[in-house]
């Protein structure tokens, strides 16, 4: 259970968004997208004594990231894992510059870990920035990069008025591109005619 007194809450409604990333709402369409061997984390084990220290890391596969908190440590318990003072903002940090795709549950809640639906605010290393309302705790958000972007930073941005930034199912990988239809076409066409080139020199020799 966190220590913090609770003040009072301001229960907000606005959702809007502002991103550089493609954003998805359910969890089945972000995972189709993402390339095999993508990792997720659950959460359902406790860490240290509920208080891990800022910084913990976590890892699956290729990829790693950590966490840290921008005053005290971190928290681990009820299958949620999070920040452990309420005026705390809560970032996960990628280690490895390999991940271009991130999708979890991210939410706010009280001292005993109760879901709270209240306005949060998502901010990602490439500029990306969302603010919505969870209506509850398994709503989803999942962000794919732009191409050629890779990711290091999700910041759960905090407001001070006696909320946890929190998060669960945190799945991190990796998407490949490829080529638009009309640029594949292009090509075809550019390697056609250099190949019809070559034969007209090969035909002069």
């Amino acid at each position: 259970m966190k220590k913090n007194m609770i003040c009072g809450l301001v229960m907000l409604s606005a959702c809007s968004f502002s991103h550089a990333a493609t954003l998805f709402t359910d969890s089945a369409s972000f995972l189709a997208r993402l390339d095999p061997g993508f990792y997720t984390e659950n959460f359902e084990t406790n860490l240290g004594t509920f208080t891990p220290a800022s910084g913990t890391e976590f890892n699956g596969g290729v990829f790693r990231y950590n966490m840290t908190a921008t005053t005290g440590p971190l928290y681990s318990g009820s299958g949620i894992f999070g920040a452990y003072n309420y005026d705390s903002e809560l970032s996960i940090n990628f280690l490895d510059g390999n991940i271009n795709a991130v999708g979890g549950n991210f939410f706010e809640t009280d001292s005993t870990d109760t879901f709270l639906s209240n306005s949060i605010t998502i901010s990602l290393s490439d500029g990306t920035v969302v603010t919505y309302t969870p209506s509850a705790q398994d709503d989803y958000r999942g962000f794919v990069a732009d191409e050629g972007v890779y990711l290091t930073t999700l910041t759960l941005a905090v407001d001070g008025s006696a909320r946890w930034q929190s998060l669960d199912n945190l799945t991190v990988g990796a998407v490949s591109y490829v080529p638009e239809p009309a640029s594949t076409a292009l090509l075809g066409v550019a390697l056609i005619t250099l190949a019809a080139t070559r034969r007209r020199k090969n035909a002069r020799v």
